[in-house]
């Protein structure tokens, strides 16, 4: 079981429980709950048993975004049941549909007996998901069992993985027991949690290293605080035990589940102990240690070493040192000449960097070293190694290593070009491109210098530069060979011009390349000629007795369901495809895929089809049949409908996602009467097509006719001749004094163009209700405004334009797949918005997925609407690139980015904007306009902190708020909508007085050397300086004598920063002054201030914290005081600040406010932590008591 607790999520709240159907196959099934768990949603299947295995051991979490990801053990009925594979898909709809199943795991499970006492194990894994907010927020990681299979060895050991993205790639992976490897000690039954306020790995697990005999075992405790990256064990038991089976239980039982907590550095392990006779239930608090940096040497370059690199060299580099603290992360640096001057920072969470002569040369490249055989190509330095404390760590923040910096030379070495011939292919030649072609072409030529990058040059015609294509060679131009896919050069050899089934002739050569020159490969150059296969009409109606036919494949693993059957659609023709889901087990998914699919425009599917429902006990068997289409040859696929079997056949030509046309409840072979026919509208670019049965065991689906063209006609192929008459989109401009009207005909003939009112009832009576009806798609901010407005200018403002027709008939019909509007606004703004729109006529209709729109029709799952205007707004589309250069991205095609708006990959790659998938506090930031100016601001000041060898700081954006228009109307009007946050109106207060306030009782009384007196800012004298409007103030006598405390504040200051852009500042200041005749010295003295903010600021004294004391009776008295500032466009929590000083010393808590709302009736609160200076562990413990109280006091920053 899992549940949504995020409350910024839009499945908030949502209970999620998974579990295996122990019916064959056995598959993971699912139900959720939306409303804490009265009722739940009718039993789903998310697993696909593969043949041969079932699952078991499901696990089910869910992400910071809301994502819900589930994972289960995959035995082999054929291995005696062992697990050797884990399972994984995930749902980004709330668990409404849910991922193709993947195994990204191959592990050798330990499922039998174990220990002499023969209790029985498994390995089901147990996953856990990083919400901490940290730089590992959104992490998956994944624990099991398993052995004989590395990283475990001959015995049971603890393994585990991880993911970055999501599930999309996976890490190697890694042991997590530290004991010997091959000792025959067995570690087994790990469980993992995550301690969300730091990010720290927790895995509990059964441990036999501590015990001599074969039957007993310890509980061991694992801890990572980097990712996975290293382990601490640790044993947590204070005793053996000897786990035996159960009595009244399955044989061998002994429970199959242990597991752990954690919160706030505190680890709460839990396991079965039989020590006293009964098994029970143990636990032990572990408090996870915070280890302080300690002193570590260097170990490796030794000094005066001397490196020099190589463009592309795989020699490995090691450089070493001492490990600081458990939990403790490094930065090794090199400056020139001394380590002060930085040229090159190397951050990383272990006590080693392994890395290549070619790595570290690009390194160097990038930090302006050359390699052109002049003085900047070397530089005679120093490097260290700087340590940092890892979370919740005391002592001080960093620690250079006690034996550096060393001296160390890094030199690139310069490239001499030496001539080198081509290799492959041979001239002349011809190669044919297809636009889904998978095969790798390639190109080969002999080196030139070593280090040297190399182009591939094409020249169509008679060779010469400038060249019509120039291509960098594989590995950053470093390899001497160009490798791309048929489909790759296709489209290049198309951006010349090169229509489909035509050729170019040319010829190519290879120009070599180092830092200050380049070479031409020798004599000859090769002739060659590139011919682009023609496009090819995808017209499949399954004749010819192969199968699959030329052009289609199938992807399947056991025995093959789909096959080629004499029925066909309609009874005319001779065969068909059929997938057999009455003999294909509950679970068996297989797929037939089309390789062609013109890449044109308003491309439409269409194909014949036919499927018998069955009844298992009156039940429906939910067989289905899923169509999805590819852009990019098939490196990827979209869904674009599921056919899902239906009680309800329906035939004739149709877009719905019903599969049924008839019942059976034997086999199933269709009558010519029982077929029915689909047409879809295709994404553009679409270039292939996937048809994927799911069989739930109940009866067999045909397709035949399988056709790509027009919205017309029974298997019309697709042609360059129009087939129909059609009058072109066109779009007059007032300011133009004319307008270009297009259409096409079949056959030759007079044109008769007439121009009349859209909305004229006399010309078109029988189309103005649905010339009247408008259907938008998307009920986001863009939806909502738009609904609004229409709805309001056919009702009211346009009324009287038309003579004929009652606009205020006009229909306006909202759409929204997601269970409200608004998604990213506060609940409460979604209803009021849905209630707003339908006060003015609008039909709202949420919960509701659009599975295909034609001209004129939008269908939804069980209904058809037709309407004039058809707009969409539910957002967009990356452009296609993204999804062509190898990077994970999302849903939308947006590349996946980490804190810093870069690819973990490649850091020095920044992607912003609405191509970037950016998740803050749990959620994909929108793609809009100021998302876009915020990061590209802080791209650039990355860069230029990379440039002077700063450390980059994660990139936050800040909401200067959202607003929306539903309607001009209701501008200025009361309306019953709450604001969503109101920041309470204080009455003005008198200055407070500041009284001597007694120390806590611990310490007694004040020592009686502390006078308070009255505090009047008339009564400065004049000989004392201060700035800004004072706000505040005290008066006191100590030992020290006559003391004055001034807080003043400045006026906002109106501001332009380097870029132009309107900013404000402000400061506050704090004085003691002793006061005494003629000049008065100052004690101390503070200035804090917020500068160059672009949006919203506060810098407030808070005047009624202020105190003054003598808490440790020495005569000398103590100031207390907080203040907050903040610089930001949403509503959060300020930063809050406490000073405390005596005398000259001063003590500090930093942290936040407690903002206090609340939503829906119920008190929120948020914030309020705070740090303690160390300044506070030199000072009596009365004085950090003090202080907290006076925080607690005082944190509160209350909303209405």
């Amino acid at each position: 079981m899992a549940v949504d607790d995020n409350p910024t999520s839009p499945y908030y709240g949502r209970i999620y429980v998974v579990w295996t159907q122990f019916v064959s196959p056995n598959p993971t099934v699912l139900s959720y709950s939306t409303n804490g768990g009265a009722t739940y949603s009718a039993q789903q299947q998310i697993g696909s048993p593969l043949s041969s295995h079932y699952e078991q051991g499901c696990n089910i979490q869910v992400g910071p975004d809301g994502t819900v990801y589930c994972i289960w053990a995959c035995p082999n009925t054929g291995l005696a049941n062992v697990e050797d594979l884990i399972g994984f898909t995930k749902s980004t709809n709330g668990g409404v549909t849910w991922s193709a199943v993947t195994t990204p795991l191959t592990i050798k499970g330990i499922r039998g007996n174990l220990l002499s006492t023969n209790i029985r194990v498994n390995s089901f894994p147990s996953m856990a998901i990083d919400r901490s907010g940290g730089s590992r927020n959104g992490y998956l990681y994944v624990t099991w069992t398993q052995r004989g299979l590395a990283p475990a060895g001959s015995d049971a050991d603890v393994c585990f993985a991880y993911s970055s993205n999501g599930g999309t790639t996976w890490s190697s992976q890694s042991r997590v027991n530290n004991d010997a490897l091959n000792n025959g000690k067995n570690q087994f039954f790990p469980w993992m949690t995550i301690d969300q306020s730091n990010g720290r790995i927790a895995i509990v697990f059964y441990d036999t290293r501590d015990n001599a005999t074969a039957d007993s075992c310890n509980t061991y405790l694992a801890i990572s605080n980097n990712g996975g990256g290293t382990w601490d064990n640790m044993r947590v038991s204070d005793r053996s035990q000897r786990p035996s089976p159960l009595s009244g239980y399955a044989t061998g039982y002994y429970g199959d589940y242990i597991s752990v907590a954690a919160h706030n550095n505190i680890i709460w392990p839990f396991w079965m102990d039989n020590r006293s006779g009964p098994a029970q239930i143990y636990t032990v608090k572990v408090q996870a240690a915070v280890y302080p940096l300690s002193a570590f040497n260097l170990q490796s370059p030794a000094a005066s070493s001397r490196i020099v690199t190589v463009p592309g060299s795989n020699t490995p580099v090691t450089l070493t040192w001492d490990t600081s603290a458990s939990g403790a992360s490094y930065k090794w640096v090199f400056g020139n000449p001394t380590v002060t001057t930085r040229r090159l920072t190397m951050p990383v969470t272990t006590n080693s960097i392994t890395t290549t002569l070619g790595a570290l040369d690009a390194m160097l490249a990038s930090a302006g070293f050359t390699n052109n055989g002049t003085a900047t190509d070397s530089a005679v330095g120093q490097f260290t190694v700087w340590a940092f404390k890892g979370p919740g760590a005391t002592g001080v923040d960093s620690l250079s290593a006690a034996n550096g910096p060393r001296a160390l030379t890094f030199r690139r070495q310069a490239i001499t070009l030496a001539p080198f011939s081509l290799v492959s292919p041979t001239s002349p030649t011809t190669i044919l491109t297809s636009a889904n072609g998978s095969n790798n072409i390639v190109f080969n030529w002999n080196k030139s210098g070593v280090g040297s990058t190399y182009r591939f040059l094409y020249k169509s015609g008679v060779f010469a530069e400038p060249t019509t294509l120039r291509i960098l060679a594989d590995n950053t131009g470093l390899d001497s060979t160009m490798t791309m896919t048929s489909a790759q050069l296709d489209a290049i050899i198309a951006g010349l011009g090169v229509a489909a089934g035509d050729s170019i002739t040319g010829q190519w050569a290879v120009r070599a390349y180092s830092s200050s020159d380049s070479l031409l490969s020798t004599a000859p150059v090769r002739n060659i000629t590139f011919r682009r296969s023609p496009l090819m009409a995808l017209n499949q109606d399954f004749a010819s007795a192969t199968f699959p036919p030329d052009q289609w494949t199938l992807q399947y693993t056991g025995t093959q369901y789909w096959t080629r059957q004499t029925v066909s659609g309609y009874g005319s023709g001779t065969g068909s495809a059929r997938y057999n889901m009455w003999s294909a087990s509950a679970g068996t998914t297989q797929s037939i895929t089309s390789n062609v699919f013109p890449s044109v425009a308003n491309n439409y599917l269409r194909f014949n089809y036919s499927h018998g429902y069955y009844l298992s006990t009156g039940v429906l068997a939910a067989d289905s049949i899923g169509v999805f289409t590819s852009t990019n040859g098939g490196t990827s696929w979209n869904s674009l409908i599921t056919l899902k079997a239906s009680t309800t056949p329906q035939l004739g030509v149709n877009s719905s996602n019903n599969l049924s046309t008839a019942a059976s409840q034997s086999q199933f072979t269709p009558t010519a009467a029982q077929w029915a026919t689909k047409i879809f509208l295709m994404p553009n670019g679409t270039n292939m097509v996937r048809f994927t049965g799911y069989s739930v065991f109940g009866n067999d689906a045909f397709l035949d006719d399988i056709t790509a063209g027009g919205p017309t006609g029974v298997g019309n192929p697709l042609t360059l001749m129009p087939d129909k008459f059609e009058l072109m989109q066109n779009y007059p401009n007032p300011f133009n004094p004319t307008t270009k009207i297009n259409f096409s005909i079949p056959k030759t003939g007079f044109v008769s163009l007439k121009i009349y009112d859209i909305l004229d009832a006399e010309n078109y009576p029988e189309n103005a209700e649905k010339l009247l009806k408008y259907i938008i798609i998307g009920g986001g901010p863009t939806g909502v405004e738009l609904a609004g407005s229409i709805a309001e200018l056919s009702h009211n403002i346009i009324r009287k334009d038309f003579r004929k027709i009652d606009t205020a008939k006009a229909e306006v019909i909202l759409i929204e797949a997601s269970p409200r509007l608004l998604g990213t606004f506060n609940p409460h703004l979604s209803e009021y918005a849905k209630r707003s729109l339908e006060k003015r006529g609008v039909t709202v209709l949420v919960n509701t997925r659009v599975v295909n729109i034609e001209e004129g029709k939008v269908f939804i799952e069980g209904k058809t609407i037709e309407a004039g205007t058809i707009i969409w707004t539910a957002g967009v589309e990356a452009v296609p690139v993204t999804k062509e250069l190898g990077l994970p991205y999302d849903r939308a095609g947006r590349i996946i980015v980490n804190q810093y708006c870069s690819v973990d990959k490649y850091p020095e790659i920044f992607i912003i904007g609405d191509m970037a998938a950016f998740t803050q506090n749990g959620h994909l930031l929108p793609g809009v306009s100021p998302v876009a100016m915020q990061q590209g601001r802080y791209a650039a000041r990355t860069i230029l902190g990379d440039i002077n060898n700063k450390e980059r700081k994660p990139f936050h954006y800040i909401d200067k708020a959202a607003f929306l228009t539903i309607s001009l109307s209701s501008c200025g009007k009361k309306e019953d909508v709450k604001p969503t946050t109101e920041t309470k109106k204080e009455e003005p207060k008198k200055e407070p007085e500041v009284k001597n306030e007694k120390a806590p009782e611990a310490n007694g009384k004040n020592s009686g050397k502390l006078e308070v007196l009255k505090f009047d800012k008339q009564d400065i004298p004049s000989d004392i300086k201060y700035k800004g409007k004072v706000m505040g103030g005290a008066r006191w006598k100590d030992a020290n004598g006559e003391n004055l405390l001034i807080i003043t504040e400045s006026e906002i200051q109106n501001l332009k920063n380097k870029e132009g852009e309107a900013v404000i500042t402000k400061d506050l200041f704090a004085y003691n002054y002793i006061v005494k005749a003629g000049e008065s010295p100052i004690l101390w003295q503070i200035n804090d201030f917020v500068k160059d903010c672009p949006l919203d600021l506060a810098l407030n004294y808070n005047p009624n914290s202020l105190s003054v004391t003598d808490i440790n009776e020495n005569g000398i008295a103590e100031t207390t005081f907080l203040y907050r500032l903040s610089c930001k466009g949403d509503v959060s929590p300020d930063e809050l600040k406490l000073m405390m000083h005596e005398g000259k010393d001063k003590f500090a808590l930093r942290g936040t406010t407690e903002l206090k709302y609340k939503v829906d009736g119920k008190t929120t609160k948020e914030g309020g932590d705070y740090k303690v200076d160390s300044s506070f562990d030199k000072a009596p413990k009365e004085f950090l008591d003090y202080a907290k109280k006076q925080w607690e006091k005082f944190k509160t920053q209350e909303l209405n």
